[in-house]
C-alpha cells in the first residue's frame, strides 16, 4: 500500500478495465471511418443511448459540457433565459458558457438537493411576458446533483417542475452526467430518471467507467440540429471507433457502481467518526468534508500521505468514490486522515 496512490478527485480518474482495453485495441485495427455521424460502433453505441434513456436518437460528444451546452443552445435563442438552482454545474463550472456559447441568461434561484424551489420557478414562469424581460425558454435540472453531494432527483420530487414547464411551453434538460448512479442508487431504469427531460446529457467517462465521451439524447429533429452545433463547437471529432467501442464495453455491465456506493458510504461512516470531521449524507459516490483547518493546507498534507482529494472552498473537501478505489484503499484513506488530524 506504501507506494499505491488513491486518487479521489474526480471519477473520471477511473481505469479502464480490460474488456474496454481490448475494444479499443480492436476499433483501433478497423479501417476509420470519415462521416461526421459514421460508423459501426458509433450507430451502435446511439442507439444504444437511445433506447436506455427512452429517446427517439442520441449523438456522442466529447465531453458532457459541450453536450449540456449544445442543448441549452437548442433550446435558447441569444437574450432567452433560462432557470436552474444557483449551484448546479452549467452555472457553475461550464466557464459561463451559457452567455458566452448559447447567448442565454440563467435566473438562478435557490433549491434543496438540486432541485430547484418550485414557488420560484412558478414565479418566473407565471409571469406576464412583455418586451423588456427575457423570455424564459428552458428549465436546467441535474442528476446526480453535485453540490449537494451526489443526492438524486426522484422522478415524483421533480413532476411539478415538469406540468408548470409543459404549462409554459419550455422545455427541461437534464444533465444527467452521473445519471447511472442515479440508477443505481434508486434501482430505476435509466428512461424512468430521463422521462423528466426533453433533452439529456449522460457522461460516459464518470460513474460508467469509458476512458471518454458523452451523450446527448432527445427527439430526432434537435439532435439533428445538434449535430451541426456540435461541429459548430469544435466537437465533430472522427474516428470515434475507439470511443464508442469503449463506451460499448463499459455499458455490459456496471455492477461496479454499486460497490462505489457502498464503499462511499462506508468511508464517509468512518470519516464522520473522527474528531474535527464532519461529512455530509451520503447517497451515491460523493462526499463532502468539512474539515476544522483550512482546506489545501489539508490537500497538501493528505497528499504527501498518497491520498488526492479536491478542496472545496476554505473549510471543505471533496471526494469521489470510483472503481480505481477498493476496499483496503478505503481503509488506507481513514488512516491517511487520521495521521493528519490535527494539522
Amino acid at each position: 500500500m506504501k507506494d499505491a496512490v488513491f486518487d479521489y478527485r474526480s471519477d473520471l480518474l477511473v481505469p479502464p478495465t480490460p474488456s474496454i482495453k481490448a475494444a479499443v485495441a480492436a476499433a483501433l485495427d478497423q479501417t476509420p471511418e470519415f462521416e461526421l455521424r459514421g460508423g459501426a460502433q458509433q450507430t451502435e453505441l446511439e442507439e444504444r443511448i437511445s433506447t436506455l434513456l427512452g429517446k427517439e436518437d442520441s449523438l456522442l460528444f466529447p465531453t458532457c459540457t459541450m453536450a449540456n451546452q449544445t442543448a441549452l443552445i437548442l433550446h435558447c435563442r441569444p437574450g432567452d433565459a433560462a432557470i436552474s438552482v444557483s449551484d448546479a454545474h452549467m452555472i457553475t463550472s461550464e466557464a459561463g458558457a451559457p452567455a458566452s456559447l448559447a447567448g442565454a441568461i440563467v435566473h438562478a434561484v435557490s433549491g434543496e438537493n438540486g432541485i430547484p424551489d418550485i414557488e420560484t420557478v412558478a414565479m418566473h414562469l407565471e409571469a406576464p411576458a412583455n418586451a423588456i424581460t427575457p423570455r424564459v425558454t428552458a428549465l436546467l435540472l441535474e442528476n446526480t446533483h453535485l453540490r449537494s453531494g451526489g443526492r438524486t432527483l426522484d422522478p415524483s420530487s421533480t413532476a411539478k417542475h415538469r406540468a408548470l414547464a409543459d404549462k409554459a411551453g419550455i422545455a427541461i434538460h437534464l444533465d444527467g452526467a452521473r445519471l447511472f448512479n442515479a440508477a443505481v442508487a434508486t434501482d430505476k431504469p435509466l428512461s424512468d430518471l430521463a422521462v423528466i427531460g426533453d433533452t439529456v446529457s449522460l457522461s460516459l467517462n464518470k460513474g460508467l467507467g469509458a476512458p471518454f465521451g458523452a451523450m446527448l439524447a432527445g427527439p430526432k429533429a434537435l439532435i439533428d440540429e445538434a449535430l451541426r452545433i456540435r461541429h459548430r463547437l469544435g466537437g465533430g471529432f472522427r474516428p470515434t471507433a475507439m470511443i464508442a467501442a469503449a463506451a460499448l464495453a463499459a455499458l455490459k455491465s456496471y455492477d461496479h457502481i454499486a460497490d462505489d456506493h457502498r464503499r462511499a458510504q462506508a468511508l464517509a461512516a468512518s470519516l464522520d467518526a473522527i474528531p474535527g470531521l464532519t461529512v455530509t449524507p451520503v447517497e451515491t459516490n460523493i462526499l463532502f468534508v468539512s474539515i476544522n483547518a483550512d482546506a489545501r493546507d489539508f490537500v497538501r498534507k493528505l497528499d504527501q500521505q498518497n491520498v488526492k482529494v479536491l478542496p472545496y472552498g476554505t473549510g471543505r473537501i471533496r471526494l469521489v468514490m470510483h472503481r480505481g478505489i477498493d476496499d483496503d484503499g478505503v481503509s488506507y484513506t481513514v488512516e491517511a486522515f487520521a495521521a493528519v488530524l490535527p494539522i
